[in-house]
């Protein structure tokens, strides 16, 4: 069972979250991150881009944080990464990075978020989808609220959905 948080609280978390991609994009992608918007998600809708890197988050916690990139945004931005600017491909290391921006952004998100509503929470190894129209599986329960970045020029997306689970 869940409990739906509160939406002052869900606002909160959201900004955590986004907090945590600006200091994991400055510290490890060493570029700027810009939000240029906000949306309230259907959980049947597609995801945005190419290739998503989603983390679950568990214990006193039932949510998804999936990181969404076009492909071109996602070879330019584990490029700038991993300082080689010769990736052209989305292969097996731009996945591994992707992952990895994934699991910084969740993980700096983790603290805030326990702090805000004094829980534990943990986070699941990332876990990295390709494909046109694929589809991430949100918890229905609550709402997925997704934010717009821009990075390099070019755009990505953070969608975010979690309750508190009931004891």
């Amino acid at each position: 069972m869940s409990e739906n948080i509160d939406s002052k609280v869900l606002l909160e978390i959201i900004n955590g979250f986004i907090r945590a991609a600006d200091a994991a994009f400055e510290s490890m992608i060493f570029t700027e991150l810009k939000r240029v918007g906000v949306y309230l998600k259907n959980h049947d809708e597609p995801m945005k881009g190419d290739v998503s890197s989603i983390v679950t988050l568990f214990g006193d916690l039932d949510g998804v944080c999936a990181i969404s990139f076009p492909r071109k945004t996602a070879i330019t931005l584990v490029g700038k990464m991993m300082m080689d600017e010769s990736i052209s491909d989305l292969d097996d290391d731009v996945c591994d990075g992707l992952g990895e921006i994934a699991n910084l952004i969740a993980g700096g998100a983790k603290g805030e978020i326990s702090n805000i509503l004094g829980t534990n929470a943990s986070i699941s190894i990332p876990t990295v989808v390709t494909g046109i129209g694929h589809v991430v599986e949100h918890n229905k329960k609550c709402p997925c609220i997704g934010c717009i970045f821009e990075a390099e020029g070019r755009q990505f997306f953070l969608e975010v959905s979690i309750n508190k689970k009931s004891k």
